[in-house]
């Protein structure tokens, strides 16, 4: 240990607690109280979103639920839940009211912003027990040890490198991200001004050009071991990349399985995804949470992908999911959907283009994930560089 630094645990540097149950019910909540802080909001509350944008209670509904007021300052992040296994770590820039999910540090005797980026690299996530549902203790937390400068002014100047260094990682992020939403705008333009009707182009409902004709099936059938099953939640990426892959043999759990090929598409039809639409290159079997849609001997399977992957589909998609429970497009009012197509060789030739203009697009998406996973790396080097005293 460096000179002038000490080990400290959390516990003897932070009051620690945890908030209390989210009340329930829309009626609980309103539009001009107090913040509620939920797991769910950590993404993006870290990520720049403000207080007032997640939901309120007003001082009544916490009195009667008993809410205690966390204040300004407070760091917060889950401690229960695969939530607790995603490293948000969130300071609380009003007074707010958190949920139970959620643990809080008050700094008593260190500067609150040091121990943020602390915990950006001592993980409390490392405390996590039983990978099922993992959770992380108070008790353990308070007994966490954290390496500090035994001088506020020490700790305050490394906040300020910090903070410097990680506003230029944070721009670069951004440009990153900016191309990558510039060469996602430019795709869906391009893919809308080749699928707007000319002459010579019918129009013709979803269920004119293709079909479900899958049967349920049993998943245990010798035939169907070792095939691959995709996941309803994380089936594919807008991009078309298959994602969260499985085999049949971890699936005997899970109801309702349909049989897909390489003539297929798939699409997610619960509301969440409706933009995860695939072209398989292989057989195997898919959820209950996806259609299967074989394309008529008239129509390209290509052609066909895109038209689902349309905006004009997927608001329509979206229009007839707005529904309590878990949203999702049912098969007659997918079905429904009108669009216009060509003659066979056209949708070719329209698929070709369309797929040059989605290869500049992944290619984009293939730099952006590496520069993200670069600045991660380059914060990672500065923490370590913050915590052994040689910045």
């Amino acid at each position: 240990m460096r000179e002038g630094w000490e080990i400290k645990t959390l516990g003897e540097v932070c009051d620690i607690s945890a908030g209390q149950g989210a009340p329930q019910g829309e009626d609980n909540y309103c539009l001009d109280g107090t913040p509620f802080i939920k797991a769910g909001n950590l993404e993006a509350l870290v990520n720049g979103e403000r207080e007032q944008s997640v939901q309120k209670v007003s001082k009544e509904v916490a009195l009667s639920h008993h809410l205690v007021l966390q204040k300004k300052g407070s760091i917060v992040f889950a401690k229960s839940g695969m939530s607790c296994m995603k490293g948000y770590v969130y300071t609380l820039q009003q007074d707010c009211y958190v949920v139970s999910h959620l643990a809080i540090l008050f700094p008593k005797s260190v500067s609150g912003q040091y121990l943020n980026y602390a915990l950006h690299f001592f993980k409390p996530s490392s405390l996590a027990k039983d990978a099922s549902f993992p959770s992380i203790t108070l008790k353990d937390l308070a007994i966490f040890p954290i390496p500090f400068p035994t001088s506020l002014q020490e700790q305050l100047r490394i906040v300020d490198i910090l903070d410097r260094e990680f506003a230029k990682i944070d721009a670069l992020k951004a440009n990153a991200e900016k191309s990558f939403q510039a060469a996602k705008d430019l795709f869906q333009a391009t893919l809308k001004k080749e699928l707007e009707p000319k002459e010579g182009w019918q129009r013709k409902r979803l269920e004119e050009i293709c079909q479900i004709t899958a049967e349920l099936i049993n998943p245990t059938l010798p035939e169907y071991i070792n095939q691959i099953h995709i996941g309803g939640a994380n089936i594919v990426a807008e991009t078309g990349v298959l994602i969260g892959l499985k085999t049949s043999r971890e699936e005997n759990l899970i109801s309702g399985k349909f049989p897909f090929d390489e003539t297929m598409v798939l699409y997610s039809k619960i509301r969440p995804y409706l933009k995860k639409v695939c072209c398989p290159d292989f057989q195997g079997i898919c959820s209950a949470d996806i259609y299967p849609l074989k394309p008529n001997q008239d129509v390209d399977r290509t052609f066909l992908y895109y038209i689902l992957l349309s905006q004009d589909f997927t608001d329509y998609a979206i229009l007839g999911s707005a529904r309590a429970g878990m949203p999702k497009v049912n098969r007659p009012y997918m079905f429904a959907y009108t669009c216009s197509i060509p003659e066979y060789e056209e949708q070719r030739k329209i698929a070709n283009r369309l797929d040059a203009v989605r290869e500049q697009t992944n290619a984009l998406q293939d730099n952006y994930q590496k520069t993200l996973a670069l600045c991660d790396d380059l914060k990672q080097v500065l923490l370590r560089k913050a915590f052994n005293g040689e910045l």
